[in-house]
């Protein structure tokens, strides 16, 4: 089968569709699809995390992220004894790298293990803190 393209023969069969059929210039394959300017969920997300709320330090107003909001009221609440905030600011270093280094995992081995009263392997005692009683 053959089609003619500005008066030159054209063979039309696979991957060379007939030339009344193409997309034509200008014009979308998916008119109805994703509109302009509609954000997915992480970039939506970003902006709103992006935000500036006002904080009250003392007698003074500073304005901060909403990303540090949520950061500093989760530590807050991790250093007030909340488990469940210190199990989400774990979770949250853990997942942002902030505990790579070796000297760092090792550390929070440790914490993670004394606060789960799990015993700790023998190759894995410090010296230094291996005498501590855990009541």
């Amino acid at each position: 089968m053959s089609d003619r393209t500005n008066g030159v023969p054209y063979a039309v069969g696979y991957k060379r569709p007939p030339a009344h059929s193409r997309f034509q210039p200008g014009r979308s394959g998916n008119p109805s699809g994703r509109p302009k300017d509609s954000k997915n969920f992480k970039t939506l997300l970003r902006q709103i995390l992006n935000e500036q709320v006002p904080m009250r330090d003392g007698a003074e107003t500073r304005k901060i992220t909403k990303r540090e909001a949520i950061t500093r009221r989760l530590i807050i609440g991790a250093l007030k004894g909340d488990s469940r905030d210190l199990q989400a600011l774990l979770r949250l270093a853990e997942q942002t790298g902030e505990f790579e280094d070796a000297r760092n995992s090792d550390n929070l081995e440790v914490v993670v293990r004394w606060m789960s009263d799990a015993p700790l392997p023998e190759e894995k005692r410090f010296p230094a803190i291996s005498h501590i009683n855990r009541e």
